[in-house]
């Protein structure tokens, strides 16, 4: 197997579990607790538009990708680093942040961006780890 497919195997399977594990956390569920109705629908709204926009890079990184090279791991792995890219510089023009009224809300916000941040940290360095490690171990 080539080191290519290694890294896009590790960095793939980084990816779902971080995507998971995100959407259990404890943190998520008090900020949601703290919205108002309102609030909560724009939330959902940040949501689904984030979620768009890493589905577009995805497919933005895959068209890319057959045109830069025709072999299947290299793709994925171009794929996964396009489609990274494109999401953080996405010009976001919703941000919740915007959106919180009170200090509860806000420090909820901030707990839970927190962790999210050390969950993508952290699978990051373990997906970057492995992959280091799968290429000059295996």
């Amino acid at each position: 197997m080539s080191s290519n497919c290694k890294i896009s195997q590790i960095i793939f399977c980084a990816q779902i579990i971080m995507m998971l594990s995100c959407n259990q956390l404890p943190e998520l569920e008090i900020f949601k607790n703290l919205l108002t109705k309102g609030q909560l629908q724009i939330f959902k709204k940040i949501q689904r538009t984030r979620l768009l926009v890493y589905l577009y890079g995805g497919m933005f990184g895959a068209i890319l990708a057959k045109l830069l090279t025709q072999e299947f791991c290299s793709q994925a792995l171009l794929i996964m680093v396009i489609q990274t890219i494109f999401y953080f510089n996405y010009p976001w023009v919703e941000l919740m942040v915007d959106y919180l009224d009170t200090p509860q809300q806000k420090q909820a916000w901030k707990n839970l961006n927190n962790r999210v941040g050390r969950i993508y940290t952290y699978s990051l360095l373990a997906g970057g780890l492995s992959s280091i490690l799968s290429v000059y171990l295996f």
